[in-house]
């Protein structure tokens, strides 16, 4: 926490003489994603949910350094955010008791808690100089191919678990815990 508040406080907005620029404050190699390590997505959140109500959902687990609810440019709720434990540890104690097993009310599904991608996996899933170029879709030629083609499997055998969780939350019913409203 301290870490982060010296990088809030500090990073591009101090400038130390003789320097011109401002100070470049951030985690070392490997510590950002060491620290990624224990951020969780979590999908199908109630659009009328707040940071505090998934604050509170998640507390129990762990000490929580961040709770982020993504929005639109008009400030709507999107449905889906991260929260970020200090450990590994607490991190995997929430997926396992809270991951579709739990449904805010107004909200589209059980709650959808898994590990965040690390910026380092984002990079990995496009491949070297490919962005969201055709190779990672799998369509492309040559050295974009064979990346993209990994890729593209990878993204259909997540999509075939969902779709089994999803048919067998179906076949129980699709009831959750309840929850906040």
């Amino acid at each position: 926490q301290e870490a982060d508040a010296a990088i809030l406080s500090l990073h591009e907005k101090t400038t130390i003489p003789p320097m011109t620029s401002p100070l470049v404050v951030k985690y070392a190699e490997g510590e950002s994603d060491r620290l990624a390590e224990a951020k969780l997505y979590v999908g199908q959140i109630s659009k009328t949910a707040t940071e505090a109500d998934i604050r509170t959902i998640f507390q129990p687990f762990g000490q929580i350094i961040e709770v982020v609810l993504l929005k639109t440019p008009t400030g709507e709720n999107k449905g889906c955010g991260f929260v970020k434990f200090t450990t590994r540890e607490e991190a995997l104690s929430a997926i396992s008791t809270i991951n579709g097993q739990m449904r805010l009310e107004n909200a589209p599904g059980p709650l959808v808690v898994k590990f965040a991608d690390t910026d380092r996996q984002k990079r990995d899933r496009m491949g070297p100089g490919m962005g969201m170029g055709m190779g990672a879709l799998g369509m492309g030629m040559g050295a974009g191919m064979g990346m993209g083609m990994g890729t593209n499997v990878m993204a259909q055998l997540r999509l075939q678990q969902l779709q089994a969780i999803q048919q067998q939350q179906l076949a129980a019913g699709g009831l959750g815990m309840g929850g906040l409203g």
